[in-house]
């Protein structure tokens, strides 16, 4: 029988992979995002190691040819933990060839939670940022590393920064070299005027909002219609009643699956009922 559930973060992905290390199973677990398109991560496990992390991600597949380098690995995981919110699981046992990277799943972890808290903050913020890099020098090749001149290549491309840190390995060495031609005065930072504009007409669905559809909720489920809102927006890492409204969909389909089968309100379903209301809503 597959072993299928929802995750809505790495640590819950990191419990699964335990639990299969934990009880030597051998087989493939695949987690898959529908937010932008379907994307799916494959890990191939035998009997407590990790053999291989296989990518179908738009954004990743660059590095799709060098799947057999654990750096590459990381890499797929910083993205997941960075761009996915939620995502689904199932794991089937079937038979796995051993590779030569083969590695025991919680040693694979553990090197990548202590990159994590080394690098994560630094990929946050250059991602984050309504920022672009831009090349301010000529660089001497004999002074840099094959990595600093193939990133410098890419600057002068005028590439995007989420594309420069997810298009090579290793992540951790892509930012230093960063720093190193930052320092050496060959490249500046400067505002994306068009991830800022993009940035500022993202319109977010704001608590008033929220507040007029629980008193609708409420009609249909009764007294838990906060705490439903709540978790569903938790669900989505939405603090303070605030969504993107681009997360709308998301939050309607994650909701639906909290509210129980048969409820009714006017001779209409709860979900007929409830996906009308809300896109009522938010639109005036």
């Amino acid at each position: 029988m597959p072993f299928t559930g929802k995750a809505k973060n790495l640590e819950e992905l990191f419990d699964i992979l335990q639990i299969l290390e934990n009880q030597q199973k051998e087989g493939i677990l695949t987690i898959e995002n529908n937010f932008s398109g379907k994307s799916i991560l494959t890990f191939y496990i035998k009997k407590g190691n990790l053999e291989k992390i296989s990518a179908n991600i738009k954004q990743l597949e660059k590095l799709k040819v060098k799947e057999d380098y654990k750096d590459t690995w990381k890499s797929y995981l910083h993205f997941i933990n960075i761009f996915w919110k939620t995502f689904t699981f199932k794991f089937q046992e079937t038979l796995i060839k051993k590779e030569q990277n083969s590695t025991p799943i919680s040693s694979f972890l553990l090197e990548f939670s202590t990159e994590k808290d080394e690098i994560q903050g630094i990929i946050k913020k250059l991602i984050e940022n309504p920022i672009k890099l831009e090349p301010k020098g000529d660089i001497k090749e004999e002074n840099f590393s094959s990595l600093d001149l193939w990133l410098y290549g890419e600057i002068i491309k005028q590439k995007p920064i989420k594309e420069l840190l997810f298009a090579n390995i290793p992540l951790k060495e892509i930012l230093r070299s960063l720093n190193k031609l930052f320092k050496a005065n060959l490249i500046e930072v400067k505002i994306d005027n068009k991830i800022k504009k993009a940035a500022d007409k993202e319109r977010i669905i704001k608590k008033e909002k929220f507040k007029e559809f629980e008193i609708y909720l409420a009609k249909l489920v009764g007294p838990v219609a906060e705490l439903l809102i709540l978790e569903t927006l938790e669900d989505l890492h939405c603090d303070n009643y605030e969504l993107p409204e681009k997360l709308s969909s998301e939050f309607i389909k994650n909701l639906l699956e909290k509210i129980p089968e048969g409820c009714s309100y006017k001779e209409l379903s709860c979900q007929e009922a409830l996906l009308r209301k809300f896109n009522e809503i938010i639109s005036t």
